[in-house]
């Protein structure tokens, strides 16, 4: 089963992986335990041990931290007791919420991985490519648009890795003052977005695939 992803198409690998990161993104409750399964056997198929998706996932603790904690903190419902009298200002709910969120990131992360690291980044490119000339999307907004839809969703991972390490290249300029918080925040995305259009519209110029091993 090693290296099996390394022998199917481009084409079946992307579609597949676009059904299953809607699938793993739209699970609840018991069924994102089965999408976890299936992502770990893509991983698997793609020829990587278990302990290297422990290292790539470590990679996106911040984002892990942030994602999970946000439901753990303010998920309504009612508080976790300790001793049955003390209250935490958390709630089962959100615990629930927590841990589903974690779960469905390292799922949707582990296959989107998997794919990036059995398929050239270019070639990933160019199907897309032939998608949208096949599926005639004529108009030049419509057609950036979808392109950059895909794109987002497939190398996301990854794209978190890119713009992390070039921001820290180009964030020197901005005002650090902790009493400007609202103009930080405007020179940040000012220079993220166009960044991440850069990224986007570029990515084997930053995206590392199988043919830049």
């Amino acid at each position: 089963m090693r290296e099996l992803m390394r022998k199917i198409s481009v084409e079946v690998k992307l579609i597949t992986c676009f059904l299953l990161l809607v699938l793993t993104g739209t699970a609840n409750g018991e069924r994102i335990f089965l999408f976890g399964l299936i992502a770990g056997l893509v991983w698997i198929s793609a020829g990587e041990s278990i302990a290297e998706a422990g290292r790539q996932l470590r990679r996106f603790s911040w984002f892990f931290f942030v994602m999970m904690v946000v439901p753990l903190i303010f998920y309504p419902g009612i508080p976790v007791l300790i001793f049955s009298s003390v209250e935490l200002p958390i709630s089962y709910e959100g615990v629930h919420a927590s841990l589903l969120a974690g779960s469905k990131l390292a799922s949707m992360f582990l296959i989107s991985l998997a794919v990036m690291k059995t398929t050239p980044i270019e070639e990933i490119h160019k199907t897309l490519e032939r998608w949208i000339i096949t599926l005639k999307l004529k108009d030049s907004i419509i057609e950036e648009g979808a392109r950059v839809f895909f794109l987002a969703w497939l190398i996301f991972p990854q794209l978190l890795v890119v713009l992390q390490t070039e921001f820290s290249k180009q964030k020197g300029g901005i005002d650090s003052s902790p009493n400007n918080p609202f103009k930080r925040a405007i020179e940040i995305g000012y220079k993220i977005i166009p960044l991440l259009a850069n990224i986007l519209k570029n990515p084997q110029n930053y995206i590392k695939g199988e043919s830049n091993k």
